[in-house]
């Protein structure tokens, strides 16, 4: 059996491969932004009609020029309110600044 090897906590000198989550900032217009087309996105996957209603909290990591972002939502629709998770990558373009 082969063994497992892990960035962190495995004796290794070098930067982790994944770097420590920074919180996010719940009323940050570019984490609301982030939030609402999670929302969109997963309506038009599901078939859903969920209203954004607010991030909770959440994580962002930066690694290798994308930030990656982990963020509680608060959404609702006509069945209830609800509060789920979303893991949302935000990648530039080439070109983008």
């Amino acid at each position: 059996m082969a063994a497992a090897k892990s960035g962190t906590g495995s004796g290794q000198k070098d930067e982790p491969i994944i770097p420590v989550a920074s919180t996010v900032k719940p009323k940050d217009d570019k984490v609301i932004e982030i939030a609402q087309f999670a929302v969109v996105t997963y309506n038009k996957q599901a078939g859903t009609d969920l209203v954004f209603i607010n991030v909770e909290f959440g994580f962002w990591w930066s690694i290798s020029g994308a930030t990656y972002y982990m963020l509680a939502i608060k959404a609702q629709d006509d069945k209830g309110t609800y509060c789920d998770v979303a893991l949302v990558a935000d990648i530039l373009e080439s070109g983008d600044k």
